[in-house]
């Protein structure tokens, strides 16, 4: 991972629920035609402080490591994070590999300190935030 693969997000405006993280992850990433695999770094406050690719995917299936999410959390002094990931094909469904990877983020990011808000699915014509779809998985 090269320092360059992280984006700065210059916002003073804190993401304060799910429906701010799936607007802003929906305009970013709803028309990509194949699946990328993002984490969005939170300072203490809730304010972004940058997003990181961590997989870039085909058009129904995206691989990431779960340590480059919490790299460049570390990296970046993230309190939290918010990962999303894209469906192309339109189906907001999550698939049982999305929920095994969000359970294994939440209890990787709760053994480093930094707390994974959601896990939020984007289409070009909606949102699902797995925090709200699945509650029991987020501790």
């Amino acid at each position: 991972m090269y320092l360059q693969e992280i984006q700065s997000i210059e916002s003073a405006t804190p993401i304060r629920d799910t429906g701010d993280a799936g607007r802003i992850l929906q305009k970013q990433f709803a028309d990509a035609d194949r699946e990328y695999f993002i984490s969005v770094n939170l300072d203490a406050k809730g304010r972004p402080i940058s997003y990181h690719v961590a997989g870039i995917g085909s058009i129904n299936s995206v691989h990431f490591a779960l340590n480059s999410v919490f790299k460049v959390a570390l990296l970046q002094n993230a309190s939290s994070v918010i990962v999303c990931h894209n469906h192309p094909g339109g189906t907001l469904a999550p698939s049982n590999e999305d929920l095994i990877a969000t359970e294994s983020l939440i209890n990787l990011g709760e053994a480093l300190g930094i707390k994974v808000l959601d896990h939020i699915i984007v289409t070009p014509y909606d949102y699902l935030s797995l925090r709200e779809y699945r509650g029991d998985l987020f501790k």
